[in-house]
C-alpha cells in the first residue's frame, strides 16, 4: 500500500483545508507531465544505486529463498533498471488510474477538529473521483505451501558478521477485535520470554553469538514472516543456529516458567503506567 501523511496545524482552518486539497490531488488529481516523468526518473535511478549495499543484496537473496514461487522476489518496490530507465508517462497514468481509485482509497483526519466540518470537506473534495468502470479486484499473494524445509547459504565480502535466521510464514495478524489484541500479546510476551533466555546466553563464557532474538518481519496483505536470528563471529554458525533451535525447542516441548511470565506482564503493565501518567508530555499519535 501506498500512504501520504500530512502534519498540520489545527489553530485556524486554511492549512487543513491546503491539506485536504493536496490529498485530493494525491487521489485523483496528477496530471504525470512529461518533464515531472523525466525528472523522477533520475531521482529513482539515483535511490536505485545508493541501495546497492551489503544488505540490501543479503535480503533478496534472502527473500528468493523465504518466498521462492511467489512474485515477492521479483518485483521488489523499487524495480528493476532497465524498467525504470524507459518506463512512460502511459504506462504512470494506466496504472495510476488502475490502482489510485475510490474503492481502494481511505481517508482519515485526527485531531482537534469539528469532525462533521471535516467530513462534510472531505466528501466535496473526494467524491468527484470517479469509480473504475472495470475496477480489478486487489491481488492477494500468499506463501505457497510446501513440505520440505528450505535452507540457503549467501555470501558478501562485506558482511563482518554471520548472520544465522530461520524463518516462518503464517496467516497475517488481524487487530479488529479484543480478542487480536490478546492474540498479540500472547505472541509479544513468547517473544520476550524467548528473546530473554537469548540475552541470557550471550552474558556466558564463550557464547554461541553476539546478539539473538525474534519477532515479526516484513507483514504483508498476504501473510505474516517470523523470524529467529543470531549474529555470531565467523566459523561459530553452526553453534549460533543450534542455541537458537534448542531454546525454541525447549519452549515448544516444556513451555516457560511461571515467573517468566509474571515479569512479561510486569514490563508491559509498567510500560503502560508510565505511558499514561506521561501522555500530557507526547504527542498525541503515541
Amino acid at each position: 500500500h501506498t500512504q501520504y501523511m500530512l502534519r498540520l496545524p489545527t489553530d485556524a482552518p486554511e492549512p487543513l483545508d491546503k491539506g485536504l486539497l493536496t490529498m485530493a490531488d494525491y487521489a485523483g488529481g496528477m496530471l504525470f507531465l512529461d518533464e515531472e516523468v523525466a525528472k523522477e526518473r533520475g531521482v529513482v535511478l539515483e535511490e536505485l544505486r545508493l541501495g546497492r549495499d551489503a544488505q540490501t543484496r543479503i535480503f533478496e537473496k534472502a527473500l528468493g529463498i523465504i518466498l521462492a514461487g511467489t512474485l515477492y522476489p521479483e518485483r521488489l518496490t523499487i524495480g528493476k533498471k532497465e524498467l525504470i530507465e524507459k518506463f512512460t508517462r502511459r504506462q504512470c497514468v494506466d496504472y495510476y488510474k488502475k490502482w489510485y481509485r475510490p474503492d481502494r482509497m481511505g481517508v482519515v483526519v485526527v485531531g482537534d477538529i469539528d469532525p462533521a466540518l471535516v467530513e462534510k470537506k472531505i466528501k466535496e473534495l473526494f467524491s468527484v473521483i470517479p469509480a473504475a468502470a472495470d475496477a480489478e479486484p486487489l491481488p492477494v499473494f500468499g506463501a505457497p505451501e510446501h513440505k520440505e524445509v528450505r535452507a540457503g547459504i549467501i555470501t558478501d565480502p562485506e558482511m563482518p558478521v554471520s548472520t544465522s535466521m530461520i524463518v516462518f510464514t503464517r496467516p497475517p495478524r488481524r487487530d479488529r477485535a479484543v480478542g487480536d489484541y490478546r492474540q498479540g500479546l500472547e505472541r509479544d510476551f513468547a517473544y520476550g520470554i524467548y528473546n530473554d533466555r537469548l540475552k541470557e546466553l550471550t552474558l556466558k563464557d564463550n557464547p554461541p553469538f553476539k546478539d539473538a532474538g525474534a519477532g515479526d518481519y516484513w507483514p504483508m496483505i498476504g501473510m505474516d514472516i517470523v523470524a529467529i536470528y543470531s549474529m555470531a563471529e565467523m566459523k561459530k554458525e553452526k553453534k549460533a543456529l543450534a542455541a537458537l533451535v534448542t531454546e525454541a525447542e525447549r519452549i515448544r516441548r516444556h513451555g516457560v516458567l511461571p515467573e517468566e511470565l509474571e515479569e512479561q506482564k510486569k514490563r508491559t503493565s509498567e510500560a503502560l503506567r508510565a505511558a499514561v501518567e506521561e501522555k500530557d508530555k507526547m504527542e498525541s499519535s503515541g
